[in-house]
């Protein structure tokens, strides 16, 4: 394929419009129409490469820097923190259906961002165990927690995010601590990506989102809270063009959202250790969460081969 085709083609996947990439997986959940339709993008995104422009990203909150320096290679590896596990039990009277947490060995007088993470349609918590490990390595902690039944859709996930959220900054674990509940993120793969989206609505002092390779029933989301939204062309269970395009371009009221798209992912791309993937994903807690600049050149990079990215700020 011809790279002015290739360019087109991902950038008409990216916005969700005029290109079907297939009917979803046998095992995926039904596809409803949308009840809303998304808005149209800026013509300024329809390009899926440019300039990158970390100058117009939103200032972060205030946070705590940690770690060295930073570089491209460190974003793609585990990070400079041990870290510890914790199993934390189901409590159902107050709604939270159990998970692990995994938190960074710190030194005194540390405090790290807290993280909440839910998995897909059918997916167990292990699915975002990636997640676990890795942020924990780079000062965050994780709490990688379960939804009621792996058939839960978003608004049902959404609530057991919630849930989970206030056992974290409940205290009496281990990390109590060394935790900030007041910066706090959340990630969620395909309905966990639609879920918290959806918890992001009701809770705007939330520090940042990443919605993986999203689904969810309706476009249209109300969110105050930076939004990194993944997505692969070759997913045929939230693909480009139903979920995951116009559900980015249905964010609204953002102070950031940006899409970073893999030509070559599947449904799960976003879940592994995908170098090109997670770095930009790192970067982008560093930046919001923990309010560090530092990582700003890296949030904002140029796409790279086989990928596409635009944010905001313009395309990348």
């Amino acid at each position: 394929m011809k790279k002015n085709s290739m360019r087109s083609i991902a950038a008409v996947a990216a916005l969700g419009v005029g290109l079907s990439l297939g009917a979803p997986a046998a095992n995926a959940a039904p596809t409803p129409a949308p009840a809303q339709a998304a808005p149209a993008v800026a013509s300024s995104h329809l390009a899926p490469f440019g300039p990158a422009d970390p100058a117009k990203l939103p200032r972060p909150k205030p946070g705590e820097v940690h770690g060295p320096k930073p570089t491209a290679e460190m974003l793609t590896k585990q990070g400079p923190y041990e870290y510890k596990t914790q199993k934390l039990p189901v409590d159902l009277r107050t709604g939270f259906y159990g998970g692990t947490l995994y938190y960074p060995v710190a030194k005194k007088g540390e405090k790290f961002g807290g993280i909440v993470t839910m998995p897909g349609f059918t997916e167990p918590g292990i699915a975002m165990e990636f997640f676990g490990k890795r942020m924990a390595s780079h000062g965050f902690v994780v709490l990688r927690a379960e939804s009621l039944t792996p058939f839960d859709e978003p608004n049902v996930r959404s609530r057991a995010v919630e849930n989970a959220m206030k056992r974290l900054t409940r205290g009496d674990h281990k990390a109590s601590e060394i935790l900030d509940p007041e910066r706090l993120a959340l990630i969620g793969h395909s309905m966990g990506g639609g879920g918290v989206l959806i918890a992001a609505e009701r809770n705007p002092q939330l520090r940042a989102v990443i919605s993986l390779h999203p689904w969810a029933k309706r476009p249209i989301f109300n969110v105050k809270v930076p939004v990194m939204v993944n997505g692969g062309l070759l997913d045929f269970v939230a693909d480009m063009a139903q979920y995951t395009g116009p559900i980015y371009a249905g964010i609204q009221g953002a102070p950031y959202k940006a899409l970073h798209t893999h030509l070559a992912g599947t449904h799960w791309a976003g879940i592994v250790d995908d170098p090109k993937l997670q770095a930009r994903n790192l970067a982008f807690l560093k930046y919001f969460v923990d309010g560090d600049t530092r990582y700003a050149e890296f949030l904002e990079a140029p796409a790279q081969k086989s990928m596409t990215f635009t944010s905001t700020t313009g395309p990348i």
